[in-house]
């Protein structure tokens, strides 16, 4: 009867960690999915810490250096979206820059 107890324990620790392992590749998952949004210029702007939106997409349009990392796209001819991920490298990227 022990064996089994125990068999029955050792099933129990390897369903905890198939569990926590499941629960972190969900979160890796949809980690990646938030990233690859596209977020709206008054977003991208705050950001990146700018007041007008305008300055930002001034500087991501005529790919100013470091500003060409960031990547964008039109959504009907006027308005401007960002991509999220791309934002976020290039906080990183000029963060370390001095």
């Amino acid at each position: 009867m022990s064996e089994l107890v125990q068999l029955v324990q050792q099933q129990n620790i390897m369903i905890q960690t198939l569990t926590r392992k499941v629960d972190e590749l969900t979160i890796l998952v949809m980690k990646n999915k938030v990233d690859d949004t596209w977020v709206s210029e008054d977003v991208a702007a705050e950001m990146l810490g700018y007041k007008s939106p305008r300055s930002l997409r001034n500087n991501v349009v005529e790919a100013k250096h470091p500003f060409s990392l960031i990547e964008f796209r039109h959504t009907n001819g006027r308005n401007y979206q960002y991509n999220r991920k791309s934002i976020l490298k290039f906080k990183e990227k000029t963060s370390t820059m001095s």
